[in-house]
């Protein structure tokens, strides 16, 4: 039976046959998933700059906690550290840098108004 023939007997839409990856991930898959993009940054860092990256249980909860919707779920992970983290991050690190400050641990947590970053 070839697509057309699906629709003519009702047997689903096409969309849902060419995206197979769209389906419910466990809470526990989203803090697994952002811990293993967090150690990548942490890997990132201690390689290019030396510098220790560490974060809380705290911000892996807060990451997870927003992507709940079904239909990027996890993608919604990558969204968060390249459009919010990494940019307040680097902001905060040039900063550091351009005092002549010498960095080597950086400690992420959550506060109030978003993402703490304590560096040193």
């Amino acid at each position: 039976m070839d697509v057309e023939e699906d629709i003519e007997y009702g047997l689903g839409e096409p969309t849902l046959r060419t995206k197979p990856n769209n389906f419910p991930i466990t809470d526990d898959n989203l803090r697994l998933i952002t811990r293993l993009k967090l150690n990548a940054v942490a890997k990132r860092m201690q390689e290019n700059r030396n510098t220790t990256f560490t974060y809380g249980d705290d911000v892996v909860e807060a990451i997870a906690s927003r992507c709940t919707e079904v239909n990027s779920g996890a993608r919604n992970i990558d969204h968060i550290l390249s459009h919010t983290l990494l940019p307040e991050l680097s902001r905060e690190l040039l900063s550091k840098m351009a005092e002549g400050e010498q960095i080597r641990e950086v400690k992420v947590t959550v506060g109030d108004e978003g993402f703490v970053y304590d560096i040193n």
